[in-house]
């Protein structure tokens, strides 16, 4: 008995039939109206979405942190399409930076376009921590008269000279 098209139109839908040699000819069935590779990607992503009281949790896969979905074949983090179904496109030089620190969160008020250094500097790390201090970790001011550009790393200059004078004292004491 043929199929009716489930969008109410009337219509009978193409399901796939086998000719007299067994193979299949029309449409496959996964190409049937209603079947998710035919959704939109909007309708897709929601779907997948878990809104709770404040973040709303991405259900589907992940690469161990960020959430995925495909877009065009390709792998696409769950977050950046939530900003630019919401926001529209990310401008060019900025990467999505997560407000609640939830990585899986997809609440697009969660989001916010940021320059990558931006995004670092508002992280845990060690690093994003000691920049955003004020005073070195011996307590001396973090201003550029006490901090020399290193290639390795900023420098307290009274940190290094303390030590300096610390080494030459050992040094003199040995002697």
């Amino acid at each position: 008995m043929p199929k009716l098209c489930e969008c109410g139109c009337g219509k009978i839908t193409p399901i796939a039939k086998r000719n007299e040699r067994g193979r299949i000819k029309g449409l496959p069935t996964r190409f049937m109206p209603g079947h998710r590779f035919l959704r939109s990607l909007e309708e897709r992503f929601w779907s997948r979405v878990n809104k709770t009281p404040t973040c709303w949790i991405w259900t589907a896969g992940n690469d161990g942190s960020y959430g995925l979905i495909k877009r065009n074949g390709k792998d696409e983090k769950a977050h950046r399409i939530s900003y630019e179904l919401t926001y529209g496109s990310i401008p060019t030089g900025l990467t999505i930076d997560h407000l609640c620190r939830n990585r899986i969160c997809v609440n697009p008020s969660h989001l916010e376009a940021v320059t990558m250094r931006e995004n670092n500097l508002r992280g845990m790390s060690p690093l994003a921590q000691a920049a955003r201090s004020s005073v070195c970790k011996r307590g001396h001011e973090r201003i550029p008269a006490n901090f020399r550009p290193n290639q390795q790393a900023r420098r307290c200059y009274l940190c290094d000279k303390a030590r300096y004078q610390e080494k030459k004292c050992l040094q003199s004491k040995n002697v």
